[in-house]
């Protein structure tokens, strides 16, 4: 696996999908979540997919993120690092 650096371990972390998408919601940072759960977010527009897919597993996840930041910096440069590891899966 690719070493993301220590900033990828800086912040907050969930155990909950729900939890994550509300902290995305809010503004938190990105989530990589099942898009069932996400669903009602993606719909209102609370939340946009930031990648062209679903992730590559037996469970389909999508990353997301508020539309004002679903361009950073941040959230670009770690959309192919997180597609090159799902890659190498």
């Amino acid at each position: 696996m690719t070493d993301p650096g220590p900033a990828a371990f800086d912040g907050i972390g969930f155990d909950d999908q729900i939890l994550l998408i509300r902290a995305a919601a809010a503004g938190h940072g990105v989530a990589l979540v099942t898009d069932t759960l996400a669903r009602a977010e993606l719909d209102a527009g609370s939340l946009v997919q930031v990648l062209d897919g679903g992730w590559p597993q037996e469970f389909a996840y999508w990353l997301v993120a508020p539309r004002a930041t679903a361009d950073q910096p941040p959230v670009a440069a770690f959309r192919p690092w997180i597609l090159g590891e799902a890659a190498t899966g």
